[in-house]
Order: C-alpha cells, then sequence, then structure tokens
C-alpha cells in the first residue's frame, strides 16, 4: 500500500477546506456591504461596524448568499472531478474535496 495517498488526502482536505472557508467569508462579507453593514473581515471571523442595520432581510441574504454560492462552486468542482478520470490523484482528490 502507497503510504503518500492518506497524506496527500489529508493535505488535499486541509487546503480544500481553506480554500472554501475563505471563499464562504469573503462571499458573506461583500454580501454585507452591498446592505451597508460595513463588514470588517478577520482570519478567523467577520465583524460588522453598523449593528442599527440588521433586518430580516438583510440577515436572510447576507447569510443565504454564501451558501448559495458554495452549493454552485462544489457543482462545478465535481464536474471538474469528473472530468480528471486520466489526471494524477492529488488533483482528483483534491476537487473531490472541494466538491463535498
Amino acid at each position: 500500500m502507497n503510504s503518500s495517498i492518506p497524506i496527500n488526502s489529508v493535505i488535499a482536505f486541509a487546503s480544500a477546506f481553506l480554500l472554501m472557508h475563505v471563499l464562504n467569508e469573503y462571499t458573506t462579507a461583500v454580501v454585507s456591504s452591498y446592505f451597508g453593514l460595513k463588514p470588517i473581515l478577520y482570519v478567523h471571523s467577520i465583524k460588522y461596524g453598523a449593528y442599527d442595520l440588521w433586518t430580516p432581510y438583510n440577515v436572510k441574504r447576507t447569510f443565504v448568499a454564501s451558501g448559495t454560492v458554495n452549493f454552485i462552486l462544489s457543482l462545478i468542482f465535481f464536474r471538474i472531478f469528473l472530468w480528471l478520470k486520466q489526471k494524477n490523484n492529488w488533483t482528483r482528490i483534491f476537487f473531490l474535496w472541494l466538491s463535498v
């Protein structure tokens, strides 16, 4: 058994998780800035400056947008995974983790 496959999978998972996390946070920050909520994007969280502008409409749109973008990206990444049938193992594993 090749011992590098589990290590490559762990590295691919960590890389995919970080990429999707950054995309999720960035999408949330962009949508919340559209509603004037003044987001400040940190590595671990997002802080908001305008607490008086939070309405049910803004909350729904802000937090549904990142989930929608992640769902669309996961479908795209899964199609790329299926397209990469003959490529190297690490690339396929990376796109599989991105689609999950």
